[in-house]
């Protein structure tokens, strides 16, 4: 339950947030944006991905609404649109040798 002032009281699950939503793990999150929950442990070190909750020591959690404002900051009409800036992936290097010629 939530007690007068917001504050969650005992009855309250810890992985719901104040508003009534869930907590989502890492990879509930994951799933919810269709990518791998290692890229989203890569995005946290990067500073990449969504805004999260640290619970303890080593517990990391997201909210719906910090997924969904990851995902609309990154809505295009057009290509010419997207900047580098916007980019969650270096470009691909290439690979074997080049050839002389």
């Amino acid at each position: 339950m939530v007690g007068v002032s917001g504050d969650l009281t005992a009855g309250q699950p810890a992985d719901h947030v104040e508003g009534g939503g869930p907590l989502l793990t890492t990879a509930e999150a994951a799933e919810y944006l269709g990518v791998g929950p290692s890229t989203m442990e890569k995005w946290r070190l990067t500073g990449e991905g969504p805004e999260f909750e640290k619970i303890g020591p080593k517990f990391v959690r997201y909210t719906h609404a910090k997924l969904d404002a990851y995902r609309h900051a990154r809505r295009f009409k057009s290509t010419s649109e997207y900047s580098p800036a916007h980019a969650t992936r270096p470009p691909p290097r290439s690979r074997g040798r080049r050839r002389a010629g």
